[in-house]
């Protein structure tokens, strides 16, 4: 998925940004979440589509076409699959192990909102 025609990098530093970015994305949703960003979910919502617009312009400069929209789909997915796994987690440390479903689970529920990117 390397296309030297793009961008010369070697398959290890290939693979290394492609790992990395997984890691600073969630890291950066996860801050964004926690900021008073999410109590308007229009501006939340096109705070995230630029974002991921420019990455996904970023990575059409370093791999190939097809390289950058798996990229960006295993980002997205990434975002949606840890909403899941840590609000999940939030809510039975809460409830004590009880798993019990709650409406308002603190910035858990906030956050677990956004998991498909877009305002409800």
């Amino acid at each position: 998925m390397i296309d030297p025609s793009v961008a010369n990098l070697s398959p290890g530093l290939a693979i290394s940004i492609s790992v990395l970015s997984l890691a600073v994305v969630w890291l950066i949703y996860d801050r964004l979440c926690k900021t008073a960003l999410v109590e308007n979910n229009a501006r939340f919502f096109w705070v995230m589509f630029i974002g991921l617009t420019l990455l996904a312009y970023l990575f059409t400069e370093l791999f190939s076409a097809r390289a950058a929209y798996i990229q960006m789909g295993a980002i997205i997915g990434t975002l949606m699959v840890a909403n899941v796994f840590f609000v999940h987690h939030s809510i039975a440390t809460q409830d004590g192990g009880r798993h019990e479903a709650r409406r308002g689970a603190g910035s858990g529920d906030r956050q677990s909102r956004f998991s498909t990117l877009f305002p409800q």
